[in-house]
């Protein structure tokens, strides 16, 4: 009499295999979409950060302070541009005074991720010193 192993045969193997590979394939551009959201929501809030920090330094010193976006040169400290990241609307130069506002009118500038144009992210910065970012919004 023949005794049976409590093992998987080959076959059953293979086709789980299969099955779990096709179910990958159907997951992996969710997935990537998925990163290119977060890259765009890393970039957009370290804009924002980078805003807050040389708005607080004016106040801080008493005298206006300049933040670029293109170049990200605010204050003392740069960083370097983010390599996932476009603006999609030109970036100009947020003045701030002394006493935080922002020198001139209401800003308000988009960004897009640079491998898919329907990501966007919206980042206004306002008279009274404060910087709302939008993910959900596409246009100013």
């Amino acid at each position: 009499m023949r005794v049976r192993g409590n093992g998987f045969t080959l076959i059953e193997l293979m086709v789980t295999i299969a099955v779990l590979a096709i179910i990958a394939m159907m997951a992996a551009p969710s997935f990537v979409n998925q990163i290119r959201q977060n890259q765009l929501n890393s970039a957009a809030n370290e804009i924002v950060l980078l805003a807050s920090q040389t708005r607080s330094e004016a106040i801080l010193r008493k005298k206006e302070k300049t933040l670029s976006l293109a170049t990200g040169i605010g204050g003392d400290e740069s960083w370097t541009p983010l390599e996932h990241v476009v603006w999609a609307t030109a970036p100009s130069l947020l003045k701030y005074n002394y006493f935080g506002y922002l020198v001139g009118a209401n800003q308000c500038f988009v960004l897009k991720h640079v491998k898919n144009d329907a990501l966007k992210a919206v980042i206004r910065f306002n008279t009274n010193g404060s910087v709302v970012y939008n993910k959900n919004q596409t246009t100013c």
